[in-house]
């Protein structure tokens, strides 16, 4: 006998139909072997014409279990099953075969344009990019935030990198943020070392014998060093908040004093080489001390603050 194997699903229907019928069921997946011998020439060629064969030129089995289906999003690809309500027979299951293979040959089609017009879109993409990290690389902010890509018709701006996820635009928005981050880093760097010179410098000029020593032997002087100079340059009435527990609100409707004062501030922020002035409600006090100060019940009061003393302390005066 020669025959054909048809690899088809029964549908659950069908499952209930046999249970109740033989009080049994074969479950879902199921084998039709096509003796072609007592079947017609027709039925035979429309067989012939569905069927691959093997490395021993021996017809491989005609499976009717399912299909692809396109989809847009990633992985492109999901699976449709085909299920039968009823035991099949030879005509029905040429049909479905047929339109099973249509719809794979279809997605083989369409499968095959879309890896070509991807292709297409990577080969792009590797052209651009390597423009957009030599800007990067030559630490050209401007560059990068003012380039333009030059799409050809066909291409689809929002196509993601399969790798990056990203698009051209998110590869500028990535690398902008990357040279923007390094600018910072060596902005810092830069700060650093000049708070640490003028540090030195100071110590070395206006230093009591207590911070020299410290400042020679290696320790780390900071707060020796603010409170000395803030004690030397900063005027009575103001205290240094070393350890950032002052609060305040945004001040509105400021009293005249507090006006007063405020250019007062202004003039001694510039002078001091702070970062601005301005006029808050203060809801906690400043602190020089490593331990809390215990002040019971502050009483929230309008004050001036100076910003960015020696890059990065408050100044406060309570008014």
């Amino acid at each position: 006998m020669s025959g054909i194997k048809i690899l088809w699903n029964a549908s659950e229907k069908l499952m209930r139909e046999e249970l109740a019928r033989d009080g049994r069921v074969t479950g879902p997946k199921r084998v039709w072997e096509i003796d072609l011998e007592v079947i017609n020439p027709k039925q035979r060629a429309a067989l012939a014409e569905l069927v691959s064969f093997d490395s021993i030129g021996k017809p491989t089995a005609i499976d009717i279990r399912d299909y692809p289906l396109l989809t847009v999003e990633y992985p492109y690809v999901k699976t449709q099953t085909v299920e039968l309500d009823a035991e099949p027979n030879l005509e029905h299951v040429i049909q479905v075969a047929r339109e099973v293979y249509f719809r794979r040959a279809e997605h083989q089609t369409i499968q095959a344009e879309r890896e070509a017009s991807d292709k297409r879109h990577r080969q792009f993409y590797n052209q651009v990019l390597p423009v957009l990290k030599g800007l990067a690389d030559d630490d050209d902010l401007d560059g990068l935030r003012n380039f333009r890509i030059d799409y050809p018709d066909w291409y689809t701006p929002k196509w993601r990198n399969s790798y990056t996820s990203r698009t051209l635009e998110g590869e500028i928005t990535s690398l902008i943020g990357e040279v923007s981050s390094q600018r910072e880093g060596v902005r810092r760097e830069v700060e650093k070392a000049r708070q640490k010179a003028e540090l030195n410098a100071w110590i070395a000029e206006h230093g009591s014998d207590h911070l020299k020593s410290a400042h020679e032997l290696g320790y780390e002087v900071g707060r020796l060093y603010a409170t000395e100079r803030f004690e030397h340059e900063i005027p009575t009435g103001w205290q240094l908040d070393f350890y950032d527990r002052a609060a305040w609100y945004v001040r509105t409707n400021p009293s005249a004093d507090a006006i007063v004062e405020l250019k007062l501030a202004q003039a001694l922020c510039e002078a001091v080489g702070g970062s601005h002035a301005t006029i808050v409600w203060l809801t906690h006090p400043p602190s020089q001390e490593p331990e809390e100060d215990d002040y019971g019940y502050f009483e929230a009061c309008e004050a001036v603050i100076i910003r960015g003393y020696l890059g990065k302390y408050d100044l406060v005066k309570m008014l």
